[in-house]
């Protein structure tokens, strides 16, 4: 099996090559890194299939946080997996035993309407179904050795997995986005991931800085799958995360800061992919990142007004 038992799982979730889960399959044995929604479920039981294994066959379900385009979808998924733990942190189970506070907060921000069409039914998880790692823990699939590690900064309940065997992490959004729609001869693009509401500056660095600190051979995103030129990417995230601080502090003091803020964003990216060679039109970048960048200034705005120097 190529690329170590790993295996994309688009989701479909907004469009396609968006949102991706991963199965990791190893002697007979599977696990899922991110789940998607519960749209989406099927595409999962799908590739166990697709890959000759059964449901009983997975052993973890890992949640690298529980915003819900990553975490939607575990209660329908883990009402079909017999043997399998979610393995969630420790802030973030209660809302998978309880995910009424995550349903109200994104209705909120989505509308019923649209959030039912994002995420359908958010189903809880029994309690005894979930573990909680401790920082720096090891899991076994197998002999298969998955490093848990903490990583704040995109939100506090993050983790991300060292995998020993392929020499790469999973990475959630603690590594931003990199859509294939942007790779050029330069290789791919990087953009973090400001999103509220516990977007931390000082803790994205030190995540960055967890995850090269193990020099992965490669990174696989939730946004969108697996990079390479891990080192170079993530000095590029530590620039663009300054880079994107002084543009929300440029605007700290002016009316309608987000929308000063999104427009900034957007001129600076765009001047940056050009850079990268990126040949798709202004037209076509502005609509692939049009709501990244919304959650961006919201989040941005956000740090601005409760914790901003």
């Amino acid at each position: 099996m190529s690329n170590f038992g790993i295996i994309p799982i688009d989701t479909n979730f907004i469009r396609s090559k968006y949102n991706a889960s991963h199965l990791i399959c190893h002697d007979g044995k599977a696990a899922f890194v991110d789940v998607g929604t519960s749209n989406n479920i099927e595409l999962l039981e799908d590739a166990l299939t697709d890959n000759n294994l059964d449901k009983g066959d997975v052993e973890f379900v890992f949640l690298t946080h529980v915003h819900l385009d990553h975490a939607g979808g575990a209660g329908k998924l883990m009402q079909n997996l017999p043997n399998a733990k979610l393995i969630v942190h420790p802030y973030g189970a209660k809302h998978m035993i309880d995910p009424s506070k995550l349903i109200a907060s994104s209705e909120r921000v989505y509308g019923k309407n649209l959030f039912n069409q994002l995420f359908g039914d958010v189903l809880p998880v029994e309690e005894q179904k979930i573990l909680s790692p401790e920082d720096g823990q090891e899991l076994l699939l197998n002999n298969r050795t998955m490093r848990i590690f903490y990583t704040e900064g995109h939100a506090r309940h993050h983790y991300c997995i060292y995998d020993e065997y392929s020499k790469s992490v999973f990475s959630g959004d603690s590594f931003g986005m990199s859509l294939r729609e942007f790779d050029s001869k330069k290789g791919s693009f990087i953009i973090p991931i400001t999103a509220p509401t516990q977007f931390d500056p000082n803790e994205a660095h030190n995540a960055i800085d967890e995850i090269i600190k193990y020099q992965p051979d490669a990174i696989y995103l939730a946004h969108y799958s697996k990079i390479e030129q891990t080192e170079k990417l993530g000095s590029d995230m530590h620039d663009l995360i300054d880079d994107f601080v002084d543009i929300a502090l440029l605007y700290k003091n002016e009316g309608k800061r987000m929308e000063h803020i999104h427009k900034k964003l957007q001129s600076h990216l765009m001047h940056k992919l050009r850079s990268h060679g990126c040949i798709l039109d202004d037209a076509q970048i502005k609509n692939i990142l049009q709501s990244d960048l919304y959650v961006n200034a919201a989040g941005l705005d956000f740090w601005l007004t409760k914790h901003a120097p």
